[in-house]
C-alpha cells in the first residue's frame, strides 16, 4: 500500500495527453483509409466479376433468328455491290417514293432527279400516241400490256400519268425512244452465270454515244449509275 501511494505521489501534477490523442487519431484515420480502400477494391472486383459473368452468360444465348426476307435483302445488296465493281459503276442513290425510275432517268439526263415529273409527262404523252408502236416485225408495244390489270391502253396510260406510279419496261422503252438514247440497266436479280445481269434497251434511233445507266433493284427500286471514270452529273445531256 505504501508503495502504491508512493507511486501516486511520484506522478506529475499535470499530465499532457493531447500529443498522445493526436497520434491515436492519426493512426485511426490511417486505419480507416486502408479499410475504405480495401472495401472499394473488393467492390470493384465484385463488379468486374459480375460483368464478366453477365457477358459470359450473354455469349451463350442463341443469336436472334434472321428472317428470310432480311437474308434475301442482304444477299441482293451484296450481289449488286459485286456487279457494280465488276462493271466499274458507281451508284447514286435516288429517292424511293414511287417515282424512282423517272427520278433516275431525270438525274442521268438533266443532272437533277427533281425534274422527274417532267420526264413522266413526256413518257406518258409518247405512250398515248404509240399504242401500236412496233418493237419488231411481229410485236407491238401494246402486246406487253397486262390486261388483267389494265383493260385498255388508255387505262394504263392514265395510271402511269399519276404521281408515284411505278415505271415499268414499257416506260423504259418509251423513254429510250423519245430521248433517242440507249438505256443500260444493271439488275441485282440472281441469275445463271450464262445470263448477263445487264439489259440494254436499244431504240430505233440513237444519238451518238448517248446512254443512260440505271441500276434495277428487282421489284423494289431504280437508281442512277455512273461509270467510275466519269463523275456524277457529267453525262451527255439532251
Amino acid at each position: 500500500m505504501d508503495t502504491y501511494l508512493k507511486a501516486l505521489d511520484e506522478k506529475p501534477a499535470h499530465t499532457t495527453i493531447r500529443p498522445v490523442l493526436a497520434d491515436e487519431e492519426r493512426q485511426m484515420q490511417e486505419a480507416l483509409q486502408v479499410s475504405l480502400e480495401e472495401h472499394q477494391a473488393r467492390e470493384r472486383a465484385e463488379k468486374a466479376r459480375a460483368e464478366f459473368e453477365a457477358a459470359k452468360a450473354a455469349s451463350r444465348q442463341p443469336s436472334p433468328p434472321v428472317s428470310p426476307r432480311a437474308t434475301r435483302q442482304r444477299d441482293d445488296e451484296e450481289r449488286m455491290r459485286e456487279r457494280l465493281q465488276l462493271y466499274g459503276m458507281t451508284e447514286k442513290k435516288i429517292r424511293g417514293d414511287g417515282n424512282c425510275q423517272f427520278r433516275a432517268v431525270a438525274d442521268q439526263v438533266s443532272g437533277s432527279e427533281e425534274n422527274h415529273a417532267e420526264f413522266r409527262k413526256l413518257c406518258v404523252d409518247w405512250l398515248r400516241k404509240n399504242e401500236s408502236y412496233k418493237i419488231d416485225a411481229s410485236t407491238k408495244l401494246c402486246d406487253f400490256l397486262e390486261t388483267d390489270q389494265f383493260p385498255t391502253w388508255t387505262d394504263y396510260c392514265d395510271y402511269m400519268a399519276r404521281d408515284a406510279s411505278w415505271g415499268d419496261h414499257l416506260t423504259l422503252i418509251a423513254l429510250g425512244e423519245l430521248l433517242q438514247t440507249r438505256i443500260w440497266i444493271l439488275s441485282n436479280v440472281k441469275s445463271d452465270q450464262k445470263l448477263s445481269p445487264v439489259t440494254i434497251i436499244e431504240p430505233r434511233e440513237v444519238e451518238e454515244n448517248r446512254c443512260i445507266y440505271l441500276a434495277h433493284w428487282h421489284e423494289r427500286h431504280y437508281s442512277s449509275l455512273y461509270p467510275q471514270n466519269r463523275p456524277a452529273n457529267n453525262q451527255n445531256r439532251l
